[in-house]
């Protein structure tokens, strides 16, 4: 579970995760606002747009290399590697 503790900061789905194929992240089913998904700097602007419960799956090596930013303070997102 990762966390955006002040709207409009990005911060770092994780700091380090093993991965094969990538991750799937879905953004919290309490969550009032949109969760921005993307590669740094993600803003809400150019990040990919997450409603509660929604989630995607994104090809990736590094799971570093992906950053959250929330429409709300304290929204975020839970992720599941493979």
């Amino acid at each position: 579970k990762t966390t955006v503790s002040s709207a409009g900061t990005e911060v770092t789905l994780a700091s380090t995760q093993a991965l094969t194929s990538g991750v799937t992240i879905k953004a919290l089913s309490g969550n009032t606002g949109l969760i921005y998904v993307g590669k740094n700097p993600v803003t809400s602007a150019t990040g990919f747009e997450l409603n509660a419960k929604e989630s995607v799956f994104i090809e990736v090596a590094d799971i570093t290399t992906i950053y959250i930013d929330a429409a709300v303070s304290g929204e975020g997102v839970t992720y599941i590697g493979s």
